[in-house]
């Protein structure tokens, strides 16, 4: 991963702490089902073993990434439809692309990362832009991974994985 891309996405992270503890223009109590759906879909994925294995890597965890980044980049766009942000919804529709391709077909993990990292940044951009936060628990499932598919980052990943187990004990 670029340094500069890194430096969005440490932006980004701020952009969701903040978020977290301040009420934001456009953000409510949003329906989180989508978001844990997907949290345990990308944990029975994506995690290893208690031995320490990972599978970020394998296709199967690139397709519930995917997928989830369609779910979220949907329901994203329509929320900004629905409030006459059409340009901006575009703007989405344009960098997220490619981040769900992997639900449809085999890609290689370097690829979805970029491609995660292009829509992860964009809709950083789009929610400062227009002040219309996206669902941000969703968020993370779209921000986090980019950690965990980029060996030299993996250290970052540990706490993300640490959160997405507790989804495996309520499978």
């Amino acid at each position: 991963m670029r340094q500069a891309e890194k430096y969005r996405l440490a932006g980004f992270f701020l952009f969701f702490f903040m978020a977290a503890f301040l009420p934001l223009a456009g953000y409510a109590q949003q329906d989180q089902g989508a978001a844990v759906y997907f949290a345990r879909e990308i944990a029975s994925a994506c995690l290893g073993t208690p031995e320490g294995s990972h599978k970020w890597t394998d296709q199967s965890c690139l397709k519930a990434l995917s997928a989830s980044t369609l779910a979220f980049g949907t329901d994203y766009t329509v929320e900004l439809q629905n409030s006459g942000q059409q340009e901006a919804a575009q703007t989405i529709i344009n960098h997220c692309a490619a981040a769900t391709a992997a639900a449809q077909k085999e890609i290689p993990a370097d690829a979805l990362a970029g491609a995660m990292t292009e829509c992860a940044n964009t809709i950083s951009d789009v929610a400062a832009q227009t002040g219309l936060a996206p669902n941000l628990s969703h968020y993370q499932l779209v921000v986090y991974p980019v950690f965990c598919l980029n060996p030299d980052d993996y250290d970052q990943c540990s706490a993300f994985e640490k959160e997405l187990s507790r989804y495996l004990n309520a499978l």
